[in-house]
Order: structure tokens, then C-alpha cells, then sequence
């Protein structure tokens, strides 16, 4: 009979050495490494996301060479630019809005430096990763959805039956949208209108059978003379000149 007893020490030549977890770019080179491109399509969307905003250039580009022609319904953040569609509602069609580049810079604590390094990825690779405190920041403001042409037609031609106003193609996406939106019912949405319906008259007359005129104080534009100014590359030049003649400034300088 014998008793087994227990050596609390370690080995000769034992050593313990800190663990040191991977960093981002190390783990997204790990997701990517050695794979096919039809292994990354198989990738989660977090994958791929970790890959767009951590991995290499390298990495990115395997990623990003699978995906960016493929349609995705992403919950995620990575924001990017496709190929232009023209609609009834050009302004709808501008993918690098300056609108979009304000709110950016508001939820980056209007960090111009930050910013620009997000325009530069776009500009560079044609998309860029939103941080999830930013995205957040952004939806808690904003909701939204989309209005396709045919949805734009028809809420055109239901506004101009149900209430006798004809509405431009901008503001019967708002309107189409607004209809969308999971709100209590008893309490209006207000849609503001963005256009007057004869900036855009062909495509409100296709959607409508109704060809929109001009107001009436505007109603001899297309005989009027243009005007033409041309200004030095100088912000106070330009902030001058609009001073000189803007009918606001000058209404407020008679009062």
C-alpha cells in the first residue's frame, strides 16, 4: 500500500507566461486567413464587420470584393456607396449627401479630423465603418425607410384625389414613408413639403395626368434675364455679396 502525494511546485523548467489577446486586426486577419471567397460569403455579418473596420487593407479587400455587388439587408454599420439609380426624385439619388456629412460631424462631437478620415474612406474604398455609439446616437434621433417609384406614383395621385393638393416626387416620398411609420395613429405626422410640384413637371404629369404650373408670381421665369455674378475664392467676398443682395437682409435693415 502506498499514498500518492501531491508536489505543489512546478516543474523544472516550468514557466507562465501573461496571456495577450488578440488585437482587432489580428482577429479579423484570423477570420479571412486562408479562405475562399465562397467560405467568406458564408461569413456572419459581425464577421464581415469586424473584417471592414479592423482588418488590414488586405484583409479588407477580400472581404469587400465578395460583398460589394451582393444585396444585404445589414443591421449593421458599415456604410458604403453603390452604383446610381436616377428616380423621379433626384435628390433622393445623392449618395454622399453634405446633409448626411453634417450629421456626422454632430455625432462625432463635431470632430472635423474625424470626419474627413470617414469622407477619405469613402472616397478611397467606397465605404466606411459608423461606430456602434454613433449609430446609436443617430437612431435614437432618426427613423427611416424607403418609397420606390411605383409608391411615389401612386401616393402623388392619392394625395391629388383625397385632398385636392398636387405634391412633387420628394414629397410623396416623406408622405409614403410617414404612412410607414409603426406610431400611435391618433396623433398626426406632419410631412413638410420640400418642392413645388413644377420643378419636377414631367414626372408629377406621368404620375398624376396633371402638368403643374409655375406660381403665379413666377409664372413669367422662363422670359425674365439671368443674372450672373462672379466671385473670388474668398469667404467674406462671398458672405458680402450675399448680404448685398439678399431680400431678408435689406427687409430687415427698413425695419
Amino acid at each position: 500500500m502506498f499514498t500518492a502525494k501531491s508536489n505543489p511546485l512546478p516543474p523544472a523548467g516550468f514557466t507562465i507566461s501573461q496571456y495577450v489577446p488578440p488585437t482587432p486586426a489580428q482577429q479579423a486577419h484570423d477570420i479571412v486567413n486562408g479562405k475562399t471567397p465562397d467560405q467568406i460569403q458564408q461569413l456572419s455579418f459581425g464577421e464581415w464587420e469586424l473584417v471592414l473596420s479592423a482588418g488590414s487593407p488586405e484583409d479588407q479587400d477580400k472581404v469587400w470584393s465578395v460583398i460589394k455587388n451582393r444585396p444585404l439587408q445589414m443591421e449593421g454599420n458599415v456604410i458604403g456607396v453603390r452604383d446610381v439609380v436616377p428616380t423621379s426624385s433626384p435628390s433622393m439619388d445623392i449618395q454622399v449627401a453634405s446633409n448626411f456629412e453634417r450629421l456626422l460631424f454632430d455625432v462625432h462631437g463635431r470632430d472635423g479630423r474625424a470626419v474627413r478620415a470617414l469622407m477619405a474612406s469613402l472616397a478611397q474604398s467606397r465605404r466606411f465603418a459608423l461606430s456602434a455609439g454613433s449609430l446609436l446616437e443617430i437612431r435614437a434621433v432618426f427613423s427611416a425607410d424607403r418609397a420606390d417609384e411605383q409608391e411615389t406614383a401612386a401616393t402623388i395621385r392619392t394625395m391629388l384625389r383625397e385632398t385636392g393638393h398636387l405634391i412633387d416626387p420628394h414629397t410623396a416620398v416623406g408622405v409614403a414613408v410617414a404612412e410607414k411609420e409603426i406610431r400611435d395613429r391618433s396623433i398626426p405626422i406632419v410631412v413638410l413639403g420640400t418642392a413645388h410640384p413644377a420643378k419636377f413637371p414631367d414626372a408629377v404629369e406621368a404620375a398624376s395626368g396633371m402638368r403643374p404650373a409655375l406660381p403665379d408670381w413666377l409664372a413669367d421665369l422662363n422670359r425674365r434675364p439671368e443674372r450672373a455674378t462672379t466671385l473670388p475664392i474668398d469667404q467674406i467676398a462671398v458672405e458680402r455679396h450675399i448680404l448685398s443682395v439678399s431680400r431678408a437682409a435689406h427687409e430687415g435693415a427698413a425695419a
